[in-house]
């Protein structure tokens, strides 16, 4: 892998970072072995205004972005190869194929962008609230084959998959000194929907 990033911060109220990364693996054919990928992000700490100076209420107040791709290579060993496996017939031992090759197996790719406000107010409830959608494309699965090949089935890259949702998380703290007390909660719903299945 090579990869970079830069980051950038101004004035404590606003942040900027960029990466950039490419990867190599292989788990895939010759002919797609390298993927590049990249994101951006960027963050607004709205409390660090001076509009906000004096707010009683308001003690924390950050809104956030980003956008970005990365790579998946989670599969077994050896799948873009052409392999050959022992078999037996009438008795006899012997070797045959047992998987096509596939030299344009590549990178699944993950697109996803995300907006989100963390916050904090009256110094007792703090939380965070994201939206979030993820486009994974060029997923890798198996594709049936026609039996006529003499094979079952064979690794690809093909299909689409988009889940979007949103995520929250509260704290809010009703006591603090000899004895703490805090309450906290989540919420998260998540909707996938399959797009494309080759």
């Amino acid at each position: 892998s090579f990869f970079g990033v830069v980051d950038y911060s101004f004035d404590s109220r606003y942040y900027v970072r960029a990466s950039l990364r490419s990867d190599g693996s292989s788990k895939f054919g010759v002919n797609n072995r390298w993927g590049t990928f990249y994101s951006v992000g960027a963050s607004w700490n709205i409390h660090n205004e001076s509009f906000l100076d004096n707010s009683s209420i308001i003690n924390a107040l950050k809104l956030r972005a980003s956008y970005g791709e990365n790579g998946n290579d989670r599969i077994g060993d050896y799948e873009q190869w052409g392999v050959y496996g022992p078999v037996g017939y009438n008795a006899t031992s012997g070797m045959a194929p047992n998987q096509p090759a596939n030299p344009d197996l590549t990178w699944e790719v993950n697109t996803t962008y995300n907006i989100g406000l963390d916050f904090g107010l009256f110094k007792r409830l703090t939380g965070s609230l994201d939206y979030y959608n993820r486009l994974t494309t060029s997923m890798l699965l198996d594709t049936p084959l026609s039996r006529t090949s003499g094979f079952i089935n064979l690794r690809q890259n093909i299909g689409e998959l988009k889940n979007t949702g949103v995520e929250g998380a509260f704290n809010l703290q009703v006591l603090n000194g000899s004895v703490n007390w805090n309450i906290g909660i989540t919420i998260a719903h998540n909707k996938s929907e399959i797009l494309d299945l080759g």
